[in-house]
């Protein structure tokens, strides 16, 4: 009886810790996203959108919704457009279109 019970306790705590563990990487991962994007506008608001469009496509990489990195995706080919780099500009709004149909605002895009 005791053994059970401590077997119990043992899997209560493991399963707790776990938890714990998963929700500290998320929230980690969701405030490395919010960081690189803020990046991401502080370069776009003095200028340089290449290292804008850098750090916008870093931050998709730990966004963990769809709509969120759709949104940082158009934002990466609008600061290529904007840095004169039309061929990434291009290949970054191909891959909006093709991975992302449904979060994209083709008044914006399409033009």
């Amino acid at each position: 009886m005791k053994i059970a019970n401590s077997l119990c306790v043992m899997a209560l705590l493991w399963s707790t810790a776990s938890l714990f563990a998963v929700t500290e990487k998320g929230y980690s991962r969701f405030s490395r996203q919010r960081e690189l994007m803020r990046k991401g506008e502080q370069y776009e608001n003095l200028g340089r959108y290449k290292k804008a469009a850098k750090a916008y496509k870093k931050s998709g990489v730990y966004a963990i919704d769809n709509r969120t990195r759709a949104t940082l995706l158009a934002r990466e080919a609008e600061c290529y457009a904007g840095a004169g780099r039309p061929y990434d500009a291009f290949a970054a709004y191909k891959r909006l279109l093709e991975t992302y149909p449904l979060f994209v605002d083709y008044a914006k895009v399409m033009p």
